[in-house]
């Protein structure tokens, strides 16, 4: 059952077609019913959902930094939000990482000293420490990629779709860690390299054509070198915030 208005329910602007102008609700509106919820709200969104996070993932290795490049022009319909997708992939990873430690018994890692107080507070900080990845990239390829002529904030959507990526080939990497399987584990390597070159191949085609491909080797390399002077500066603040000096004592291991 339908009901059709002059003016839109959600905001009582006029109506001139199937969407109101203003803020975009149909213009058609159903009465909430159990039929209607569950065929309409629940599967119709959580489909709607899942096409979007699927596609968004299928692009970025696809079309690599081209998608990116995408969605800053303007097409964004059919891109999920890179962000919020970079939170359900690390949701997913942990969810994994527990579920495969309590079906193998896999080994704890075991820490003393202020390691284990590192390790706690990283543990419990991890999806901001992750996070924080997005801002690095961001200003280092606002620096090495300027003549592309993106703001910040564009450097940042960039930033986020290949983060995307990364935590991608990571949960693919750690359900592969858990095996024994000798083939597995080439793939495990594969894998665990991809994570480390993604970033390399994915500016590639975001930085195209405006640079060379000599120019983009000498800039990726200090994209990479900027990047581990600004893992170790992370590391020593995470340091100072969970053990309040810039030094760690104690041991790191697998029981």
């Amino acid at each position: 059952m339908s009901s059709h208005h002059n003016t839109c329910l959600n905001c009582n602007s006029p109506l001139s077609g199937k969407y109101c102008i203003n803020c975009g609700q149909k213009a058609d509106t159903h009465r909430i019913t159990t039929k209607h919820f569950i065929m309409h709200d629940l599967l119709h969104g959580a489909l709607h959902i899942e096409r979007g996070l699927f596609y968004t993932i299928v692009q970025i290795f696809k079309k690599r930094g081209r998608a990116a490049l995408e969605y800053i022009s303007g097409h964004r319909v059919s891109y999920y939000n890179v962000f919020y997708l970079s939170l359900i992939l690390m949701g997913l990873n942990i969810l994994m990482v527990v579920s495969i430690n309590k079906i193998t018994a896999h080994e704890t890692l075991e820490s003393s000293g202020t390691v284990a107080d590192f390790y706690r507070y990283a543990s419990g900080h991890i999806k901001l420490i992750v996070l924080a990845f997005i801002p690095i990239f961001s200003i280092n390829t606002k620096i090495l990629f300027w003549k592309k002529k993106h703001n910040y904030a564009e450097h940042t959507v960039a930033a986020g779709f290949c983060m995307v990526g990364i935590l991608t080939i990571a949960n693919l990497f750690g359900i592969v860690g858990y095996t024994d399987s000798f083939f597995l584990g080439i793939i495990d390597l594969v894998l665990g390299v991809s994570v480390l070159l993604f970033p390399g191949i994915f500016y590639y085609s975001y930085a195209r054509p405006n640079v060379t491909f000599l120019g983009y080797l000498w800039r990726i390399i200090i994209f990479y070198a900027m990047l581990i002077f600004e893992i170790l500066i992370l590391t020593i603040i995470i340091t100072f915030l969970a053990t309040g000096a810039f030094e760690l004592s104690g041991e790191l291991m697998y029981k």
